[in-house]
């Protein structure tokens, strides 16, 4: 009995540090589209895009709950994306009131609106949109009861959103506000809201398919179905998915092409898990997924101005190079320090998790 209860433990620690891997190819590929880097692999960095945010989506629904209390639900949502949101900006937002810059009630007003083309750290839009995509799914399994829906209707609904993201995305890309006296052209809606429903799409097909996820083993016929589908698609078609360029062009290959894309990363994922050297360097990168999100842009730029200025344009590659590597690996470090002081937890960890607020 005693050996049973240890092997249980074993296999679910082995399908956590799974999913950290899979969080941490993400994250990589994440960084990888917004370093300097991806101007020599343009084509591939196209490719990628077919899936690296679907992906993010669909394992951000692994984790989906919607049978909290919505008090609860909103509150630990906020928690876990908003607040960390409003730490960064509103901390760039005091540093910029401090050096008595001009823009500083645009800067007010494109924190609250949410979208990249209004913040300063542009990637930080995915934590406002993946937090209203939460909200909305939450909504949508609270009152249509999708959970207890039969696996057709579940396909549905998953079609019927990517339908109707591709039928609204050209309505929202260009939108001019008058504030202020100023005249503010903007791509998206506040929170990014108007990429709801493809994000629902790969969301709840996350939540659908989470257990299978979580205890995932691959087969090879599929890898190889997988694999061969996503290559024709991306090189003989014109699927094209950037999410926040707000392109999603030939919705049915591209989204066909995605889920193949996740299919092939979770099956790289596996295999990692089972190698001792790839499993700690992607776990070290997935369990620190939303400080990469936050800071390697940050990072990646300063650090390739530094070098440029001290190595000159000759070494531009790698400069490319090594600003690439220290925006991965710098925000991991950034974490622990922050994991040191419950001072500094408080603006960017659950609260549930800090010493000053439960110190038991």
């Amino acid at each position: 009995m005693a050996n049973s209860v240890e092997t249980d433990k074993k296999n679910m620690k082995d399908r956590i540090k799974f999913i950290d891997i899979v969080k941490g190819i993400s994250i990589l590929l994440i960084i990888f589209s917004h370093s300097r880097l991806m101007y020599y692999y343009a084509d591939l960095n196209t490719m990628m895009g077919l899936f690296r945010m679907p992906l993010f989506l669909f394992i951000s629904g692994v984790f989906f709950n919607p049978f909290y209390d919505i008090k609860y639900f909103i509150y630990k949502k906020s928690d876990a994306l908003l607040k960390p949101y409003f730490s960064s900006l509103l901390f760039l937002l005091f540093v910029s009131a401090i050096f008595q810059k001009k823009d500083i009630l645009q800067q007010a007003i494109g924190i609250l609106y949410g979208n990249s083309y209004t913040i300063r750290w542009a990637s930080l839009w995915y934590l406002t949109h993946l937090w209203a995509v939460f909200v909305l799914a939450y909504m949508l399994f609270r009152y249509i009861k999708l959970e207890k829906q039969s696996n057709i209707i579940k396909i549905f609904f998953v079609i019927f959103f990517i339908y109707l993201g591709s039928l609204y995305l050209s309505k929202f890309k260009k939108i001019s506000i008058f504030i202020f006296d100023t005249n503010i052209f903007l791509c998206g809606l506040p929170f990014s809201i108007d990429l709801a429903f493809f994000s629902l799409a790969y969301l709840i097909s996350g939540f659908f398919l989470s257990r299978k996820v979580v205890e995932f083993i691959p087969k090879k016929f599929f890898f190889f179905l997988a694999t061969t589908t996503f290559i024709l698609i991306a090189n003989y078609t014109d699927a094209k998915i950037i999410f926040n360029a707000r392109v999603y062009d030939n919705p049915v290959v591209s989204t066909l092409a995605a889920f193949c894309g996740i299919y092939i990363v979770l099956t790289i994922s596996y295999y990692a898990n089972q190698n001792e050297i790839l499993k700690k360097i992607f776990t070290f990168f997935g369990s620190a997924s939303l400080f990469l999100l936050i800071f390697h842009q940050a990072i990646e730029f300063k650090i390739y101005f530094a070098l440029l200025n001290v190595l000159g344009e000759s070494f531009h590659l790698l400069c490319k190079t090594l600003s690439f590597i220290m925006s991965a690996i710098l925000p991991v470090y950034i974490s622990k320090i922050f994991l040191k002081s419950n001072l500094l937890m408080l603006f960017y960890f659950p609260l549930e998790q800090n010493k000053l607020l439960h110190p038991r």
